[in-house]
């Protein structure tokens, strides 16, 4: 099976985080188009999404940086049904580190310290690289925004708490 690399690229989002999707649909487009180089054409047309993600993989791609993956992934962790509880409190706790490294930081404290005591043991470089982005008070600002989704979801306060997580990520990939 030969694709040129838009193709290849656009295969590759429409199976990421499902290899046995990836496989299946490998297989599949060497049935349906042979010997023929694949187009992105081609692969949009014969290819659905089954891309898989979860709420984690959301959280690391905001911090990250990656806004057009973290939105993508978002809308794949609604789409299979992940409760907005949960998406809460995986982004509390990821911006909960985060103040806690950046104040660690602006103390002049070593950040893997302040990882170890709060138990958070993997992703330790990418924790610390998004810390270093901005002072203690942007990431308080954060987490009180983290706040504010979980009484949308726990007490029925006005808002759309998926809205408020693109936004939440937003802040945490600046």
């Amino acid at each position: 099976l030969q694709a040129d690399a838009d193709a290849a690229r656009a295969l590759a989002e429409l199976v990421e985080g499902n290899l046995l999707a990836a496989d299946q649909e490998v297989k599949r487009l060497a049935l349906l188009f042979g010997e023929k180089t694949l187009t992105v054409d081609d692969v949009l047309a014969a290819v659905g999404d089954s891309s898989r993600h979860d709420v984690f993989e959301f959280v690391n791609a905001a911090m990250d940086g990656r806004v057009e993956k973290m939105s993508r992934m978002l809308g794949h962790v609604r789409a299979q049904g992940n409760d907005a509880a949960m998406v809460s409190w995986a982004v509390a706790g990821r911006a909960r580190l985060l103040l806690a490294v950046a104040e660690a930081q602006s103390q002049g404290r070593p950040p893997l310290q302040v990882l170890r005591e709060m138990r958070a043991w993997y992703g330790q470089d990418a924790i610390i690289a998004a810390a270093r982005r901005h002072k203690p008070r942007y990431w308080r600002q954060c987490l009180l925004r983290c706040g504010r989704v979980d009484r949308m979801i726990k007490t029925g306060a006005p808002g759309e708490p998926w809205d408020e997580f693109l936004q939440l990520g937003m802040m945490m990939a600046r």
